[in-house]
């Protein structure tokens, strides 16, 4: 059966994408980063509602965007939490790493002793480690 439209869908961990025939590879992977999108912007609202009244503070928006190095970023001044969109294809314990990794540069911006400490209090080292 041939189809008109886009698709995504996991067979253990595998993405099958199905696009139209013909399709070009910047329309294929601009479909995949939208479908990435949406899937991380449903994991992230509980979670970010979790850790925001564990660390205390709250986030004034929170945005996903294809980033080449980075997972995540923050913006301090804005209370702004970005999050890269291909996240979504890594274990859900570090996405949540990622998400408490950037609330804690919130509180500090550098990797000083404190974020360190900070770090270790809300995520004991053995039990998130992201590896």
């Amino acid at each position: 059966m041939v189809t008109r439209t886009s698709d995504v869908s996991t067979h253990g961990s595998t993405l099958r994408l199905t696009v139209p025939p013909g399709s070009s590879h910047p329309t294929q992977e601009q479909f995949l980063t939208a479908w990435c999108r949406a899937q991380l912007g449903s994991l992230i609202p509980d979670r970010l509602r979790r850790w925001e009244t564990e660390i205390g503070l709250a986030v004034n928006e929170v945005r996903m965007k294809k980033m080449k190095t980075k997972c995540g970023s923050c913006n301090i001044e804005a209370c702004r939490i970005w999050f890269n969109s291909e996240l979504v294809t890594k274990l859900e314990r570090s996405i949540e790493y990622i998400l408490v990794y950037e609330l804690t540069h919130l509180l500090e911006r550098h990797h000083t002793h404190r974020f360190r400490c900070l770090m270790d209090h809300f995520l004991p080292a053995p039990a998130y480690s992201p590896r």
